[in-house]
């Protein structure tokens, strides 16, 4: 059964994440998961869901870097 991490200490690990990465401490997101994750005891994949989770939750996941709910926006054009 998979261990389960207190709200808390999920919020914890994202605000250290986010930290490390706008401090710009390494290179890449992968290398600034690692590291946190050792740092607070997690495997670096469960803390890289966390942070895909907050992401969707926020309405702001990886590679989305527009602010329109995606899709075709030709729809939008050219209609009266």
């Amino acid at each position: 059964m998979p261990k389960q991490f207190p709200a808390a200490f999920r919020k914890r690990a994202l605000r250290l994440l986010a930290e490390a990465r706008e401090q710009e401490q390494y290179e890449t997101e992968w290398a600034a998961i690692c590291a946190v994750a050792s740092r607070v005891g997690v495997n670096s994949e469960t803390l890289r869901k966390w942070l895909r989770r907050s992401e969707v939750d926020a309405g702001t996941p990886a590679g989305c870097d527009h602010g329109g709910a995606g899709g075709d926006s030709s729809a939008e054009e050219g209609e009266p």
